[in-house]
């Protein structure tokens, strides 16, 4: 076994998807775990103290419901399409986004560059993905197209070289998103400039990752997490 280095959920299918160090996007179908037939095994319990009482969590294992080679390297990132549940992209090591049909498990267009791919980002609003990369730059794709590995746009601070490690959309605003390095900086950006509106150090050592929050009085909040 390889290890897992991206996870998201498909909700409609009730699969939690995998991405590994080797390149496979697997299956896992969570809905065996409360299958009657699983009753007879022996489930891992692991007790769990506090200051008040004690706890036992129950560990199963579950095998997968497929796997699909679907890069050559390992799989950094992996999310599901806002527009359609049966479309999932995934991002790699090897340079490419890949664009899969779940029903049919097979790719259906791939967007191949010039550097190692991080995270990916699909947009809330239009058909614009997000790329991030260790030259310090994100790029913009446009899923309806395949440019021969042209991205629509870059962004990217001359001055700092730092390994971005996510980059996130805004969960509102269609021309907002915010990326993340290993020297502690956020930043935010518009699609209509090269350079970042708003750059701050927010952790003394790698921030790793990152989430927009909205909230009901419209306004925006971002949780991050470093080393």
């Amino acid at each position: 076994m390889n290890s897992v280095e991206s996870l998201t959920f498909w909700k409609n299918r009730n699969i939690i998807l995998s991405g590994d160090w080797n390149g496979s996007l697997i299956g896992w179908n969570i809905e065996s775990i409360n299958n009657d037939s699983l009753h007879d095994d022996k489930p891992i319990k692991k007790k769990l103290k506090n200051n008040s009482q004690e706890s036992v969590n129950i560990i199963r294992d579950i095998s997968p419901t497929f796997t699909i080679k679907a890069h050559v390297q390992s799989i950094s990132d992996i999310q599901i399409s806002k527009y359609d549940e049966n479309i999932v992209y995934t991002c790699s090591w090897d340079h490419s986004i890949k664009r899969w049909d779940m029903e049919r498990q097979d790719c259906v267009m791939s967007y191949v560059g010039s550097k190692v791919i991080t995270s990916l980002d699909t947009s809330n609003h239009n058909n614009h993905i997000l790329t991030s990369h260790p030259d310090g730059r994100v790029r913009l794709w446009d899923s309806r197209t395949q440019d021969d590995g042209q991205c629509k746009a870059s962004f990217g601070i001359k001055s700092d070289y730092q390994w971005i490690s996510k980059v996130k959309w805004h969960v509102s605003k269609d021309h907002i998103f915010s990326s993340i390095d290993y020297s502690g900086n956020i930043h935010l950006w518009d699609i209509r400039s090269e350079n970042p509106y708003l750059s701050k150090e927010i952790h003394d050592g790698k921030v790793l990752c990152m989430k927009w929050i909205d909230t009901e009085n419209t306004k925006s909040f971002i949780l991050t997490g470093g080393s």
